[in-house]
């Protein structure tokens, strides 16, 4: 299962993650320094 994707498709990047801090065990930040974007994850709510 993957965490997260979508960041390659095969031909061009768009983004580049790069620094991950984890806010539990299943919530984290993602960094894109690509375009300077933090992202948040966390499992869906049901």
């Amino acid at each position: 299962m993957d965490l997260l994707t979508g960041f390659w498709d095969g031909k061009k990047k768009h983004g580049r993650p790069c620094g991950v801090l984890a806010l539990g065990p299943d919530r984290f930040l993602i960094s894109d320094d690509a375009n300077g974007i933090i992202y948040y994850i966390s499992p869906k709510e049901k």
